[in-house]
């Protein structure tokens, strides 16, 4: 969902702070973490009962249509730190989606805590940090889960498909599509 609401709004000057604020009801307020490269993280974090965390990792990511398409896991020892402090003060117990972005200071600022599995558990698991299976190890098998991880980068593809009109009503109609001459 993200900033396309229809009552979300970038404030840049007095003007448009004034314009907005009687548009939105109960308005909430939040700095705008802005920097040169546009960088963003996203750090998974599994928090035990007791909302401490069992392990974290760290993405820089790029995003496009509210989704993270390309992502670079690596060692970001202040990003992870700051995602954990994060998760862990909110209370979260599980998986938890931390999003981040460095200030104009190289500050890593928290702009949202997601606790739940998020659309990066699939770029998690293939590098080691399975979610899912430490959900199934630790609450319902009380087993430590393996939350390590190796480095590497993550891309999401596009692809189509084409088919004649008369294949795309099969596939209605059958639910599957038959490629027999």
């Amino acid at each position: 969902m993200g900033s396309k609401h229809h009552d979300i709004y970038l404030i840049k000057n007095k003007k448009d702070f004034e314009n907005s604020w009687r548009k939105v009801k109960n308005p909430i307020l939040q700095e705008y973490i802005e920097n040169k490269d546009n960088e963003e993280y996203t750090v998974g974090v599994f928090l035990n009962e007791n909302s401490e965390a069992l392990g974290a990792i760290s993405m820089l990511r790029q995003l496009r249509f509210g989704l993270t398409f390309h992502a670079i896991v690596d060692d970001f020892p202040d990003i992870t730190d700051v995602a954990i402090r994060a998760a862990e003060s909110v209370g979260a117990i599980g998986p938890c989606n931390v999003q981040l972005r460095r200030n104009n200071k190289n500050d890593p600022c928290v702009i949202e805590i997601n606790a739940r599995i998020s659309s990066t558990t699939a770029f998690r698991a293939h590098f080691g940090f399975n979610e899912t299976q430490a959900c199934i190890d630790y609450f319902l098998n009380n087993k430590k889960p393996n939350l390590s991880y190796k480095k590497g980068v993550a891309m999401k593809t596009w692809n189509e498909i084409y088919t004649s009109v008369s294949n795309y009503k099969n596939l209605k109609e059958k639910g599957f599509l038959s490629f027999e001459k």
